[in-house]
């Protein structure tokens, strides 16, 4: 599909169709509070995926998934507050897995040639000192890592400082 009249030296027997601009705007609109995602480790089917994340994330609004090939998933939400939510605390961890927010929907998305160059996932940093249980050292040793996230409330709140564990986003 080309639109805004772009020229190529395409293979005449291949029609071209031409979108304006307007009609991009209008046929985009509904996917822009999308996320595209994927569970890594295992292949999990469409219904059982469904209803796994609808279990961990009780969403507000409505909420559906359209399955894109190759164990990409299209999450659609219709309230705003749930797409926040639900990019605030990814990743998840389904049957052992992960399930990790790829990026949000973009147009002319396709799973066989999409790069996944940044995931999140949760880093365990066992036997960290107990005075390095600051929130703001642990936001220092994060972002080395990669892109803090988060920082798990389990981490900061409780007497039980085993570990700490931080959600980045690593390439």
């Amino acid at each position: 599909m080309k639109s805004d009249m772009e020229e190529e030296d395409n293979d005449p027997s291949i029609p071209i169709i031409l979108l304006s601009r307007e009609q991009k705007q209008r046929i985009r609109s509904p996917w822009t509070h999308c996320l595209i995602v994927k569970v890594f480790g295992k292949s999990v089917g469409y219904h059982y995926l469904l209803t796994k994340i609808h279990q961990i994330w009780h969403p507000n609004g409505k909420f559906s998934m359209v399955d894109l090939g190759l164990d990409f998933y299209l999450v659609k939400l219709s309230l705003q507050k749930d797409f926040y939510f639900f990019i605030s605390t990814s990743p998840w961890s389904i049957s052992r897995h992960l399930l990790t927010i790829i990026h949000r929907w973009e147009p002319e998305f396709k799973a066989s040639v999409a790069p996944i160059t940044l995931m999140a996932v949760w880093v365990c940093l066992v036997e960290l000192h107990l005075e390095f249980f600051d929130f703001a050292i642990l936001c220092i040793i994060g972002n080395e890592l990669g892109t803090l996230f988060r920082i798990d409330p389990h981490t900061m709140e409780g007497a039980r400082r085993r570990f700490a564990r931080l959600c980045i986003q690593m390439m």
